[in-house]
């Protein structure tokens, strides 16, 4: 059975999900952990089980990512048949080792040691996955322009100092010619 590597997990397709951020969405590289929060919140308010919720999840997931999918399936089983809930998500932390997983267990833990609905909890984890996937990209975003001053001083600059020079020079050569 496959399991998630330290930090990541590669899907059928080769895309890569569950990296540092912890999260996101669908997005055309992978399915991150706010996407699939978001299909065990709507299932769980649904009235499914935790089990029965995680069994859903790998269904839909199967496709877009075997390795998680089989990981939710396998815990989900593990939750029918172990005694106490709070080991079968400890395993699922254990064998996949990602924050984002990590996140969500321990979300799960805490509400079922305080008695808050799962949903609740979980619809705040992936409001907090959400502000840290927006967080990371505006960063992303505010490191564009220093990335782009050297490509542009190298590739923009000089055939654009050619446009708007290049005449000059050639009516000052026409200028100077005769003189010469």
């Amino acid at each position: 059975m496959p399991t998630a590597a330290a930090s990541s997990c590669t899907c059928r397709s080769g895309a890569t999900f569950f990296t540092a951020t912890g999260c996101g969405a669908v997005v055309g590289r992978g399915v991150g952990a706010g996407a699939i929060g978001a299909v065990v919140v709507i299932c769980t308010e649904a009235g499914l089980s935790l089990d029965a919720t995680l069994k859903r999840v790998s269904e839909e997931f199967g496709a877009a990512c075997s390795a998680l999918a089989d990981e939710l399936a396998l815990t989900g089983l593990e939750l029918g048949f172990l005694p106490d809930r709070r080991q079968a998500l400890r395993n699922l932390d254990l064998r996949t080792n990602i924050p984002g997983v990590r996140g969500m267990v321990n979300n799960l833990l805490q509400a079922d040691k305080y008695g808050t609905p799962i949903a609740q909890a979980l619809r705040v984890l992936s409001a907090e996955f959400r502000e840290e996937r927006m967080l990371k990209a505006e960063e992303k975003a505010a490191r564009l322009p220093a990335m782009l001053t050297v490509p542009m001083i190298i590739f923009i600059l000089p055939p654009l100092f050619v446009v708007l020079l290049g005449p000059a020079v050639l009516r000052t050569i026409d200028a100077l010619s005769p003189v010469l």
